[in-house]
């Protein structure tokens, strides 16, 4: 029996291989899940035709959608280029989608083979005019045209940074005389100083000026009267305090600081930095101690890596699909998994380079075997 170089067996339950245009044995697709290789049988066997059970060969020919392309280096990876939506190699090697330095606000795009074009975000071609590209700004404040070609805002609200809202106090966007304001309505505000950490705030008559706290849930802090005694004001804040940790009487337990977040402490695992908990055996920009930040790759010699914290000390690491197969970080991660013959997947993972196998999306391309294959 031969069996040709490159043939694959199926590892789940139902799985096979058999080798292509070669005389072989017959192999048998075993479905007992505690076999996960084929057997061989005698020639009266025969393959089941089920969906889960096919025949698999080394494929030659890129799929549908890529092509043998070479980079801006001049390097091809067999079936590495994306023509179905690469703008530098769409629909064929070398076709590039232009756009006129005429047409403004537009980038190119390529998609289903096809050049087309696309406006750039927070632009629009609202008079539909090819010649003068996209020449409406949609985050403006254009009211016929409001965060999209054709939104109009209707009266009184005003566009406001691609948003239709109701016009500001005093602004007179409506057309009529401007809404009275509070302090028209109420008066200036007491002219005595308010308590400690609070300020005056108007309301509609006759309620008019009224004594608040400081801060918010929004900001830096967010003070509270939690002793019900106004002579000393808003005597706490309610983001770090560890008495009254995000309301009045919420204690923290011992040791534990109040964070800005309204959470007490930090969970196992992180530590406080400032205001939030950050893991420092992982964090990049926290590696080992607050604020140690790592630094990331800085030259082309470094291609295709990052900056990773690992157990709080910082390296490099190679980029999502791509590795450093000759172990030199130093010249940075220079295999691409995703298309690399000699690397398909992982380093050292080779497909049938010599009998023209792609690897396809970090893969060696496999097809159905041709009828009577397997005999």
């Amino acid at each position: 029996m031969r069996l040709r170089r490159g043939l694959i067996a199926a590892t789940s339950g139902t799985f096979l291989v058999a080798a292509c245009g070669v005389d072989t044995s017959t192999l048998a697709v075993m479905s007992d899940a505690g076999t996960t290789t084929p057997a061989f049988t005698d020639d009266a066997a025969t393959v089941p035709e089920d969906a889960a059970s096919r025949l698999r060969c080394i494929a030659t020919e890129c799929p549908e959608g890529r092509a043998d392309c070479p980079d801006t280096s001049g390097y091809v990876a067999h079936c590495g280029t994306h023509i179905n939506d690469d703008p530098n190699n769409c629909g064929a090697c070398g076709h590039v989608c232009y756009i006129p330095p005429a047409f403004l606000n537009i980038v190119p795009k390529c998609e289903a083979a096809k050049c087309t074009r696309r406006c750039t975000p927070g632009f629009g071609d609202c008079n539909l005019i090819d010649e003068d590209g996209c020449e409406t700004p949609l985050l403006g404040n254009d009211p016929a045209n409001c965060g999209g070609c054709g939104i109009a805002c209707t009266a009184p609200n005003v566009c406001e940074g691609g948003q239709c809202n109701a016009p500001s106090q005093g602004s007179g966007s409506s057309g009529g005389p401007p809404p009275p304001t509070c302090e028209q309505l109420c008066g200036s505000a007491p002219a005595t100083a308010p308590p400690r950490h609070m300020v005056y705030e108007c309301s509609p008559p006759p309620t008019c000026w009224t004594l608040a706290c400081e801060g918010s849930p929004f900001s830096a802090s967010q003070w509270a009267d939690c002793n019900g005694d106004l002579t000393d004001g808003c005597e706490v804040d309610l983001k770090h305090d560890r008495q009254n940790c995000a309301q009045c009487g919420r204690v923290c337990a011992a040791g534990l600081p109040c964070l800005a977040t309204g959470v007490c402490g930090c969970p196992a695992g992180t530590s406080e930095c400032g205001d939030a908990c950050i893991d420092l055996l992982h964090d990049p920009d926290n590696c080992g101690s607050c604020g140690l930040r790592c630094a990331p790759p800085y030259d082309t010699k470094t291609a295709h890596t990052q900056r990773v914290c690992d157990e709080g000390r910082c390296k490099r690491a190679c980029e999502p699909g791509w590795a450093s197969c000759d172990g030199d970080l130093a010249n940075g991660c220079e295999t691409d998994l995703q298309t690399s013959g000699a690397n398909c997947g992982a380093c050292g993972r080779s497909c049938d380079v010599d009998a023209g196998q792609p690897c396809v999306d970090g893969v060696c391309l496999m097809k159905e075997c041709d009828a009577g294959a397997t005999r």
